[in-house]
Parts: C-alpha cells; structure tokens; sequence
C-alpha cells in the first residue's frame, strides 16, 4: 500500500517537473550537494519572474486603455496597419500625439466639407440656370454628393467628376475666348463701317437738305426749305468717338454674352446699338439734331427759318400746307434720285430727268394767298412735279398757274328732270398734246354721309 502511494506522489511530482520543463528530479547523490544555494537561486529566480509578470500585466493594462483610446478615436473596423509605422518606445506619447492630430484632422475635414457645400450651394444658385449646360453639370453632381459620406471613395469619386466637369468648362471658356479675340480683333473693321454709315447718313441728310432749294421771289439765291442743323467738327473726332462708342458697346455685348443670356436677346441688343439714329448721333456728338423749316410772310423780309416744333405750333394752316408740301417734295426727289441710281447700276438708261405726279383734292383752301402760292408752284417746278389738284376755288391766282383747266358742271336736263356733268375745257399753253393731256372719263355721284363719332 504504501509503495502505491509513494508511487503515485512520485507521478505527479514527474507531471510537475515537465510541467516546469524539466525531465527528471536530481538523483539521489545530488539531492544533497549545495542544496541551500541551489535554493536561494531558486527563490531569486522566483522572484524575478514575478517582477516580469507584474510589468507584463501593468503593459497589457496600458495596452488596453491604449486601445480603448483608439477606438474612441477612429473606427477601426477595416483598418489595417500600415507597414511604414515605427512604434516608439514612448508609445503613449506617440499614441496621444497621434489621436490628437486625428482630432485636429478630423475637425479640419469637417470644416472644410462645410465650407465646400457653402461654395458649391452658392455656385449652383448663381449659375445652375445660365445655361442647359451648367445645369446638366450641377444635376450630375448633385447625385453624387447625396451618395457621399465621410469615407475617402465617395469624395474621391466626386473630386475625379469635378476635375472631369472642370475640363468640360476649360473647353467651353476658351472657345468663347477665342469667339471673344475674333470679336476684337475684327473691332477695327466694325468702328470703320460704323463710320462710314454715320457719314454716309450725314451727306444724305445734306443732300435732302440741299434738295430743299428753291427761288423765291424777292431772293437773289435759292432759299433751302428744309435745314437739318448737323455740325461736325471733323471726320477725324468722329471716328474717335465711334471707337469709343464701339468699344463700349462690345464690352457691353461682352457682358450680356457672360450673363448667360440668349442669342436673339444678345442679337436685339446688337440691333440697338447700331441703329443709324445711333449712329448718327456718335457720328456727330451729339443726340440733338434740330430740323428747320422755312416760313414765308407776306412780306419777304419778315420770311426766316424756323424750328420744325415751332413752325407746326405757330404757323397759320397755309404755311403749314407749304411747310409739309416742301418736305415731301424734298423727300420724294431724294428718294427718286436714289432709285435712279439703283437702276442705273443696273444697266437703265437713267439720263432723262426725273417726273413727279401729285394728286391732291382741295390744297388751296388754306393757300389762297399769292405769297404762298408762288413758292408752292416754284417748288413743284424745281423738283419737276405735275400737279393734279381738284378744288371748287375759281380764283385767276389758282387758275393762272395751270396749262390746263377743266372746269365742271352739273346741268338738268330740258325735257327730264336728270342731271348731266359738262365740262369746259381751258388751255393756257399751245405746247399741250391733245393725246396725252386729255379729260377721258368723268361721273358724279350725290350720296349721303355721315361722319362717324369718336365717342358716343
């Protein structure tokens, strides 16, 4: 029984020994020899490793609370260590250093982010309805920064798509740029056109104005019925008020072009700018371009230009009748004389002077006066006009001005109660043709009417 036993301690003292990664006890001869010393070695030994697993222990616990830091810092999930990463032998230092730039970090990226959807807020308002470009760009975008999150792809994403819509842009700017320089460089040739057609208005104007000449009795010289008050002070400053004028308008078209705004209404603009009134007016330097109109007074020496806006308020109806028949006249020779030009150009064969016809019914009503007829029929005369004039007025200062008179009248007939229309027929020059001027077919017709009222 005993032998069991004591083979038994001696199994587990065996187990114990591997357990301490020994083999075999001491034998029985060694047992004994130094055994004191071997023991405080032992002790020493043991006390040693016990010191060690303290240290272990209080770094696995700094360890921890070291992990614990991080995961509040960061997320750890998916992330991997990098293989250039040194730890320090003060790695607490290291790990506080680098959790609080990863704060600093982190509070830098979310400022920026916020800053970034401030920016990109306002551009979008300020330009995502310029053009169906822009908002076609804008509307891409907007999808991806509603997928973006905090993560590093879906910004990497959207800057890769910005950086795409940048070069697009890129693209769009300097085609318009290069649209911009031809628009300067041809600047000079639009100033030089310009000018030429403010001059060009100017010597037509001129030219109606001198189309306007007439003699009138008591003047020794051709008395102009028409003055436009144009006074340039120089070709020269003319064109550098058209350059002026020109650049300011292309910069003005430049930034209606920027604007985003469309063709026809950058084209309606254009067409404004180069109106010929507007023209005109940079041409000679000023808006204020006065129309004169000739008064004839009974009395020659009272007869004087004067303003078109005073002479239509101020002059009596027959002046007036003048006034206007003068103008018109001056306007129809220019305008004939335009159109022979034209056809000339063609080939015609434009050497005969021009011929006018004015119809007109009742004119001496308000022009009964010799001093106002003479210059009406030397104004007809000196732009080659016939007058057909019907009139009721008898007068020899009418009638003396005519080759040819047709006077008409109603006459009942003997046996019926009809009327009939005679004519008498008066010609004061022996030179008329018979064929070509002729009363060929007269009626007269009695009708009611009544006027229609303008307001009830």
């Amino acid at each position: 029984k005993n032998a069991a036993v004591t083979k038994d301690r001696l199994d587990r003292s065996r187990r114990d020994l591997e357990q301490k990664g020994l083999t075999e006890p001491l034998s029985e001869t060694e047992i004994f020899r130094d055994y004191n010393n071997r023991r405080n070695a032992l002790k020493n030994d043991q006390r040693q490793f016990s010191e060690q697993k303290k240290q272990l222990e209080t770094e696995i616990s700094g360890l921890r609370q070291g992990l614990d830091k991080i995961a509040d810092g960061m997320n750890l999930q998916g992330t991997k260590p990098s293989p250039a990463f040194t730890l320090q032998n003060d790695w607490k230092k290291q790990l506080d250093l680098l959790l609080s730039s990863l704060k600093s970090s982190k509070e830098d990226i979310s400022n920026k982010k916020e800053q970034f959807l401030r920016s990109y807020n306002k551009l979008r308002s300020d330009f995502n309805q310029q053009s169906g470009l822009l908002s076609n760009l804008f509307q891409g975008l907007d999808a991806m920064l509603d997928r973006a999150s905090d993560g590093y792809e879906p910004f990497y994403y959207l800057y890769e798509r910005m950086s795409d819509h940048a070069g697009i842009l890129a693209q769009q700017l300097s085609m318009l740029n290069t649209r911009l320089e031809s628009l300067d460089r041809s600047q000079s040739d639009v100033v030089q056109h310009c000018w030429f057609h403010g001059s060009k208005i100017h010597d037509e104007l001129k030219r109606i104005e001198q189309r306007s000449a007439v003699h009138l009795e008591g003047r020794s010289t051709a008395t102009n019925m028409l003055r436009i008050g144009m006074e340039l002070d120089s070709p020269e400053a003319a064109k550098v008020r058209m350059q002026a004028y020109i650049e300011k308008s292309v910069q003005e078209v430049r930034e209606e072009y920027r604007s985003g705004k469309s063709t026809r209404e950058i084209k309606s603009s254009i067409d404004k700018l180069i109106q010929s009134r507007e023209l005109l007016n940079t041409y000679l330097g000023t808006t204020r371009i006065p129309v004169f109109v000739y008064k004839i007074d009974i009395n020659m020496s009272n007869s004087r230009p004067k303003i078109w806006e005073d002479a239509i308020r101020e002059n009596s109806g027959g002046e007036k009748f003048v006034i206007y028949f003068s103008v018109l006249s001056a306007l129809m020779a220019y305008s004939r004389a335009q159109e022979q030009v034209v056809r000339s150009g063609a080939g015609e064969d434009m050497t005969k002077p021009g011929t006018r016809v004015l119809i007109m019914d009742n004119p001496f009503g308000p022009i009964s006066s010799q001093h106002l007829l003479k210059p009406l029929f030397d104004i007809a005369k000196r732009y080659n006009t016939q007058l057909i004039c019907l009139t009721d007025l008898k007068q020899s200062s009418i009638l003396n001005n005519f080759n040819l008179v047709y006077m008409l009248r109603v006459r009942k007939g003997a046996a019926s109660s009809k009327e009939y229309l005679k004519f008498d027929e008066f010609k004061r020059s022996t030179d008329l043709d018979d064929k070509d001027e002729a009363l060929e077919k007269a009626f007269y017709r009695v009708s009611d009417f009544q006027q229609m009222k303008l307001w009830d």
